[in-house]
């Protein structure tokens, strides 16, 4: 199944991703955050907002003024491949788990 960028912008902006069992963020994790900045905004037209904090460099990928996605920095141990992680939203984790 695939989204468009339209499809995920109202999807995002009417809160309809709040809804129990549909995806609610999304995050890439890449050796090159710079370089994953760079493509998206090109091919998608997406935008970054920096959201650093000490310690932890992370970007949100936007369209509009709506956040779609996360970036950060793949962790060392989590091993050498980019990936794309989905979350999907929950009333209560404990319940899921």
């Amino acid at each position: 199944m695939s989204i468009t960028t339209q499809e995920l912008s109202a999807q995002q902006a009417s809160g309809a991703s709040a809804h129990r069992g549909t995806f609610g963020w999304y995050e890439l994790m890449t050796t090159d955050p710079a370089a994953a900045k760079t493509f998206y905004s090109s091919v998608v037209s997406w935008t970054t907002s920096d959201l650093n904090s000490p310690g932890m460099q992370y970007s949100t990928f936007n369209i509009g003024n709506v956040g779609v996605a996360g970036l950060m920095q793949l962790p060392k141990e989590a091993g050498p491949t980019p990936a794309w992680i989905g979350y999907i939203h929950v009333d209560n984790v404990d319940a899921y788990a």
